[in-house]
């Protein structure tokens, strides 16, 4: 110990916490700030962490870009003189409803160029239409460039597009890209969103329409919603396609799809908006005749069935009908559900079963004519369009 107490001394010294060493410290910089965003999605993407890339996207907000809304006459002619200089556009309409047979321009948007775009409002309601441009004029002058085929333009969905503006006179021509068609033929199973593609290939988080509208039964429309209130939104619907169009383009190529692309998706288009223009006429007279006809032999399976389980029931509840089959008739259980594995009353059952008692053979009669009844003869005339008498399905490519 006393050889080596000097050893002793330093040692301790050297572990000892100095408390009295002059330092500068800033409690409130190391407080917890949040995550850093950027490099958040840099490496969320390094490492493909899809649903969380989303969380740390640019977005509209953090972005520098060039978004407005046409509030004039004289803004719109300058619109549409640079339209003629900029190719191809970036077009977008927002619609006043989900059906493009039944629905009118709310707003047009288009983009001249990355991060740059207009929209110019058309059919706002109550407190915004102030803001509305006279929606004859403007789309007579929009529907010169738009129906110019020697001016290039992308969309996302230009058959909804040229449906819209169609039931105003409009043609669109020149349609060189469609965002959502390229993306349907790269992965057919993936999510065609705009959104979805704008992430996947922009890294980029857009304004999405429930963000706007909402969802559901309590939708808007996006006529209830002020101009100044979705503008972005409708920028970006005219700007990211246009964004994604060369990207797209390009593993198209990649995977040799650029042709069927270009041959046959994209003139397919306009076939398919006449044959929805078109529509089909129904004879709604003779279907309400129908209606009451079946609706006879109904009542009359219906009787015929209480006969012979002797009593009234639900023909429609699987439960109700499996008592009066397998308690009451003790006819035998063929086959159990998946879920309750409780006796099956399917279609397969009840074929093998009509084999020995009339009542299921009954039965799936009368399953047959009220789901023609409710399906089609009474469906049908609800769908009916009343611009045009006839009814107009939607085609998917």
């Amino acid at each position: 110990m006393e050889k080596y107490a000097d050893d002793a001394h330093r040692s301790r010294e050297l572990v000892q916490i100095r408390t009295d060493v002059p330092i500068l410290f800033d409690q409130d910089s190391f407080r917890y700030q949040g995550p850093t965003v950027e490099r958040c999605f840099t490496l969320f993407s390094e490492l493909g962490f899809r649903r969380l890339l989303a969380d740390y996207a640019p977005s509209a907000v953090t972005v520098e870009k060039d978004y407005g809304v046409v509030r004039s006459e004289t803004e719109l002619t300058t619109l549409i003189s640079n339209i003629r200089s900029s190719h191809p556009i970036g077009l977008a309409v927002l619609p006043s409803n989900s059906d493009p047979m039944q629905a009118d321009p709310v707003g047009v948007s288009i983009s001249l160029g990355t991060r740059h775009a207009r929209y110019v409002p058309l059919g706002h309601r109550a407190l915004d239409a102030d803001n509305n441009l006279s929606r004859s004029r403007s789309l007579e002058i929009l529907g010169k460039p738009l129906g110019d085929s020697t001016v290039a333009k992308v969309g996302h969905d230009s058959k909804k597009i040229s449906l819209v503006l169609g039931r105003q006179g409009i043609e669109i021509k020149g349609v060189k890209t469609d965002t959502l068609i390229a993306s349907y033929l790269l992965d057919p199973a993936s999510s065609h969103e705009i959104s979805a593609l704008a992430i996947e290939h922009l890294g980029y988080k857009s304004i999405s329409t429930e963000q706007i509208i909402g969802k559901g039964s309590k939708a808007l429309s996006f006529a209830d919603v002020p101009a100044d209130a979705l503008y972005e939104f409708a920028c970006e619907s005219s700007d990211l396609p246009l964004q994604l169009a060369d990207r797209l383009h390009s593993l198209l190529t990649e995977n040799e799809l650029g042709e069927l692309f270009s041959n046959l998706e994209l003139p397919l288009v306009p076939v398919l908006i006449e044959l929805e223009k078109a529509g089909v006429q129904i004879d709604t007279g003779a279907l309400a005749s129908q209606s009451l006809s079946v609706q006879k032999k109904l009542d009359k399976y219906q009787k015929d069935i209480y006969l012979l389980a002797g009593e009234e029931f639900n023909i429609n509840s699987p439960k109700q009908l499996s008592v009066i089959l397998f308690e009451k008739l003790q006819l035998p259980s063929l086959k159990k559900t998946g879920k309750t594995k409780s006796a099956s009353t399917s279609v397969s059952v009840l074929q093998e079963l009509a084999l020995t008692h009339e009542l299921p053979a009954k039965v799936l009669e009368w399953r047959s004519l009220q789901k023609l009844k409710g399906t089609y003869i009474d469906a049908l005339p609800g769908l009916v369009n009343p611009e045009t008498g006839r009814i107009h399905t939607s085609f998917n490519q």
